[in-house]
């Protein structure tokens, strides 16, 4: 069965992308666009990932794993990000950063670390809606 990877980035052209690599490497894979939207699709399915950009503009990637932990804590996050201020960035948020490369290689080995180790998506209680 594939693994379902919510990805979330605020910048069309790298969903899109992104989401073309990940499904040739054979995953199934589920777009947003913030950490808002994020939140609601983490309502509506299961997922075993999650991998969100930091910047972004309603919700940025630090405030939507700050959520995720809370309602859905099994969920693995990736916290995936142009800002080289966050090469080897540790949070207790997020279980690892990858800096964002054309080449989805070191994404692809930290998914599969990840996923090797997850467990399954447990709802604690559904979220409140973030001010928009």
């Amino acid at each position: 069965m594939k693994a379902t990877i919510l990805f979330v980035d605020d910048q069309r052209r790298i969903r899109q992308y992104c989401k073309m690599e990940l499904e040739s490497a054979g995953y199934h894979v589920v777009l947003a666009e913030d950490g808002i939207d994020a939140l609601d699709v983490l309502d509506s399915i299961s997922v075993d990932l999650v991998i969100l950009d930091e910047h972004m503009a309603r919700c940025s990637g630090l405030e939507a794993a700050q959520k995720i932990r809370q309602w859905y804590p099994n969920v693995p996050i990736i916290l995936f990000t142009l800002d080289p201020d966050y090469e080897d960035y540790s949070n207790p948020l997020v279980d690892d950063t990858v800096v964002k490369s054309d080449n989805l290689n070191a994404l692809k080995e930290s998914m599969a670390r990840l996923l090797l180790k997850s467990q399954p998506t447990v709802r604690t209680k559904r979220h409140q809606p973030i001010a928009k």
